[in-house]
Formats: structure tokens, sequence, C-alpha cells
């Protein structure tokens, strides 16, 4: 029996939009640090991607990334079967909470902790058989070293 394969790329500008980017930029290759930033630290939290199945094991993530060789990212990941929560009595569905912009990138990530299954650092090809959930979701964090540009692309 042959089981149907779904997928997801990020790769153009709506599909880092309606996640959150912090630090920084869009650009033809994808996403990228700034070289200006004083930071030294770019994030993006992605948007939720639903597989439409309760209870299903995510296979693999992968990107594309250039930069400096000493450049670091970490890479953690949620995942859910539902997309509502409630916190200090108040309900909240976290495809909203990712797109608001009535919240830091801080809070919401405060938020979303107890959705974490994976951290990863350093690795751009990454298993998620014990990734499960309907929902996933993913935060990105960049570091880039010196003051070359880091891009990510093809997420």
């Amino acid at each position: 029996m042959k089981t149907k394969l779904s997928y997801f790329i990020f790769n153009k500008r709506s599909d880092y939009e309606r996640g959150h980017l912090e630090n920084l930029r869009y650009n033809e290759r994808g996403i990228s640090t700034d070289n200006t930033d004083t930071v030294g630290r770019g994030r993006f939290l992605s948007r939720v991607l639903d597989s439409g199945q309760a209870d299903l094991s995510w296979h693999r993530l992968t990107f594309n990334i250039s930069g400096n060789e000493a450049d670091a990212f970490k890479l953690t990941i949620y995942a859910a079967n539902s997309l509502q929560f409630e916190r200090e009595g108040t309900l909240y569905k976290i495809d909203e909470l990712v797109r608001s912009n009535d919240f830091s990138l801080e809070e919401k990530l405060e938020f979303l902790e107890p959705y974490i299954q994976k951290q990863t650092v350093g690795i751009k090809d990454v298993l998620l058989h014990e990734v499960v959930g309907r929902y996933l979701w993913i935060v990105l964090e960049m570091y880039p070293q010196g003051n070359e540009e880091m891009s990510i692309s093809n997420i």
C-alpha cells in the first residue's frame, strides 16, 4: 500500500511574511540577516502548517544555508493537534498568535513553549519522526559571525 506524501516548501515572499521575521529580511534567496545588524541574531517564526491528519508523525525538514562557515543557527520545532489553547483564562489560536502584531516575538515564544517537540543546532537536514501532531511550525534562529550576510532558503 502506497502512502500519500505531502510536503511544504517556504520559497516565496508570502511564505515568510505569514510568519514573524525579527532582524531578518526577505530577498530573492530566501531570508537573510542584515550585515549592518548590531543585534547579532535574526529569528523567523514560521506560519502554521496543517497536515490535515491528527497525530501525524512528521518526516523531515531540510533547508539551504549560505554564509560564513562559522555562522550558527538553531532550529526549534513545534507541533500540536489543536490550534486552540487557553492561558490565564483567555482562549488563543496558534495561527492567529503567530500573525498577530499585538505580541512581541518573545511573548509569542513564551506562549508556544509547551508545544516544543525538538531542537537542533547547526543541522540543516533534520529527521522529525518523533515530532507528532496535525500542525507544525518552526523557529529558526540565525547567528551570523562577522559582517557577512547569512541566508536561508527552501525551508
